[in-house]
């Protein structure tokens, strides 16, 4: 079976910048590019196999399908749900962040 095209949601895409902008400030370049690295294999993985994320935050949240996948390094996860034709990601977060006050469904 094919890798499924990954869509980055625009609230996805501010986090992914906001996060490296953080890692940069505070960490210098070669962490920011690190969390970018990280994020990009994520979303290979995610690709490859949309399964491969837990499903907690469905359960939790009352969103079907929605799944969580682990940037450990930077305590980070990647909020996605698989479709038909994409993996439709839907933020990338801090997990120390209160998760269910900050993810909400995206607008179709």
């Amino acid at each position: 079976m094919a890798d499924k095209p990954i869509r980055l949601r625009a609230l996805a895409a501010a986090d992914l910048e906001d996060a490296a902008s953080y890692h940069r400030h505070h960490a210098g370049e070669e962490t920011a590019l690190g969390f970018i690295d990280e994020v990009q294999d994520a979303f290979g993985l995610i690709s490859s196999g949309p399964g491969i994320g837990s499903l907690r935050y469905s359960y939790d949240l009352d969103i079907p399908g929605l799944r969580a996948f682990p940037i450990k390094r930077f305590d980070h996860a990647v909020f996605y749900v698989e479709t038909d034709d994409v993996v439709d990601v839907w933020r990338i977060l801090h997990t120390s962040r209160d998760i269910p006050e900050t993810l909400e469904p995206p607008e179709r």
